[in-house]
């Protein structure tokens, strides 16, 4: 019988509520992880929700001379509307506008300040990256992507290579319109009916994930306390992840594994794990409070023992205070 694996992860809190967003200044060093004022590259001026921790509103980057390089627009974590990004001299390098998880290049000018795209019509070539959710911690491929838009359609073939060059997909449109699409593995071709969803910004999945600088916190909340939201003597939430707890159900789900005693004697049920967050977003201790088996026990323990160190404490009237929570996690076999 084939066995597979269903994971469910609910988040069990108290009564407190989220009371408003907070505007935040963040600072970046040159691999887009969160770092001290002193070492960044980027500062960030931003609009964050701070129930999921995602951005949601405007957002402008500035380079180290406070120059803006890019602005846009963020809903519920997801880019939306025109990003526009800037050379030193504060003229345009690109527009593109993003909608439904797709984008459309208005413009984009080269490095050697050549026209790419005009009025969304143009060949381009820019970096992609596939990843399997939002917030990814392993992703599928990344390289280079090249198209074509004629008034802001897609037309003719976009090429996928991967960064070694040795594996590409293509996707053939017409008018805008998705025709196929191929990918090429190492045992040969396979077709598609759907077109890819790619990002065409790899450095914002970084700032999405709110990866951090380790050399200078132990923890994402460290950040948060040396730079703290305006404003947030008003903020009452939860002990949260960030985007939010589906987010942390998705990264359960692709970090745990099958193991395979588990598989020979399938034992379904469900693992609740409890954490102690203190004021300072580190936990404090984890424990099984109802357990399966040995195995499913310390599977549950190991995947969530990797995502301890982006966890921000509960706040109360922007007071943060230790809380416990509880984490089910779901093994079904069928």
């Amino acid at each position: 019988m084939k066995k597979r694996l269903l994971i469910a992860a609910f988040i069990l809190f108290g009564t407190a509520h989220l009371k408003g967003q907070g505007k935040i200044i963040l600072y970046y060093n040159s691999d887009w992880e969160l770092t001290t004022a002193e070492k960044a590259v980027v500062k960030r001026e931003a609009d964050l929700d701070l129930k999921e921790i995602v951005f949601d509103g405007q957002f402008q980057d500035y380079d180290k001379e406070n120059r803006l390089i890019c602005e846009g627009r963020y809903e519920k974590g997801v880019r939306t509307g025109d990003q526009k990004k800037y050379f030193a001299d504060g003229t345009l390098q690109s527009r593109i506008e993003y909608k439904n998880k797709d984008f459309t290049i208005w413009e984009l000018t080269g490095p050697n300040r050549e026209t790419l795209m005009k009025e969304g019509t143009g060949k381009f070539s820019i970096e992609y990256i596939y990843f399997e959710n939002f917030f990814e911690i392993r992703k599928w491929k990344e390289g280079n992507l090249t198209g074509e838009f004629t008034d802001g359609k897609r037309t003719g073939k976009w090429t996928y290579k991967t960064k070694d060059g040795n594996r590409k997909d293509e996707e053939i449109y017409e008018n805008g319109i998705f025709v196929k699409r191929t990918a090429f593995t190492k045992s040969g071709e396979r077709l598609f009916d759907k077109q890819s969803q790619v990002n065409i910004s790899p450095n914002s999945k970084r700032t999405d994930a709110f990866d951090f600088d380790l050399a200078s916190f132990s923890n994402l909340n460290a950040f948060f306390e040396l730079n703290p939201f305006k404003n947030i003597d008003s903020i009452t939430r939860n002990a949260t992840y960030p985007g939010g707890m589906k987010n942390l159900t998705s990264l359960i789900a692709l970090n745990l594994t099958f193991p395979a005693e588990a598989r020979r004697n399938p034992t379904p049920g469900t693992v609740i794990i409890s954490l102690t967050i203190d004021e300072h977003g580190i936990v404090k201790n984890y424990n099984v409070i109802k357990g399966l088996s040995k195995i499913l026990d310390n599977e549950a323990l190991r995947v969530m023992k990797l995502l301890d160190s982006k966890w921000l404490p509960a706040l109360l009237e922007g007071k943060a205070y230790e809380s416990t929570i509880s984490i089910p996690i779901a093994f079904r076999f069928g």
